[in-house]
């Protein structure tokens, strides 16, 4: 059985992915409140292009101030950017043409649980 299960590869990890979720984290809440308003409007793929441009500044100092802390070599500075900079694209994108969530009251629960 062991043997089926060794034949996956698994999956590769670069050191720097766990940062770069953490930086895109505290980018996205920074993005989301400064562009929520001009961004109704627009397509996916427009609202994606204008989040990377209004988003490269904020992603830039961020990592700098990563690498300036000394969690990250310098040398790794440009794929970290681009790391962090699609993924905050993206996890703003989801949220801004996300519908909200809505809970709906069940009252039909109560009548089937006493059937």
């Amino acid at each position: 059985m062991t043997r089926i299960f060794s034949s996956f590869k698994r999956a590769r990890t670069r050191p720097g992915d766990a940062l770069a979720c953490d930086i895109a984290a505290s980018c996205v809440s920074e993005l989301l409140q400064r562009l929520r308003s001009k961004t109704t409007e627009m397509s996916a793929p427009e609202m994606r292009g204008y989040l990377r441009a209004r988003a490269f500044a904020v992603v830039r100092t961020r990592v700098e101030q990563t690498i300036a802390d000394g969690r990250l070599p310098a040398a790794d500075k440009d794929e970290l950017i681009a790391a962090v900079l699609e993924r905050t694209v993206h996890i703003v994108v989801r949220d801004l043409q996300s519908p909200p969530v809505i809970a709906v009251p069940s009252p039909h629960l109560r009548l089937r649980t006493a059937a």
